[in-house]
């Protein structure tokens, strides 16, 4: 199987499901957490302290994937498993996007009654 969003053949199987949301929290974790970090770090560098935010915030993203994202790609993929379903890659995309999505909502909602 390639992988490719835009193709046409479903996902079948649980490791396979697995790893496609897998795969795609990781990618879009690593990107804005990525993003992040370098604007915190731009904006911190000259702060003796401040400059290690950026490293904490890009280490999230590498650690929200492999704790909490792990265990939702295997809950996704087991719930279209025990129905029979089959999976189109772009909704593995969106599974994956949108775990990182709801992650960056959670931590804005609990940013913004700190200020």
């Amino acid at each position: 199987m390639t992988w490719n969003i835009l193709s046409t053949a479903d996902i079948k199987g649980f490791e396979n499901m697995t790893t496609w949301i897998f795969l795609w929290v990781l990618v879009s974790s690593v990107i804005v957490h990525g993003v992040a970090g370098l604007a915190s770090f731009l904006a911190l560098h000259k702060n003796k302290q401040g400059r290690w935010y950026s490293l904490a915030i890009i280490a999230m993203g590498f650690i929200m994937p492999l704790t909490g994202g792990i265990l939702s790609c295997v809950s996704i993929a087991g719930v279209y498993q025990s129905l029979g379903w089959s999976m189109a890659p772009r909704m593995a995309f969106i599974w994956g996007g949108g775990q990182t999505l709801f992650v960056i909502w959670i931590s804005l909602s609990r940013l913004l009654p700190t200020i």
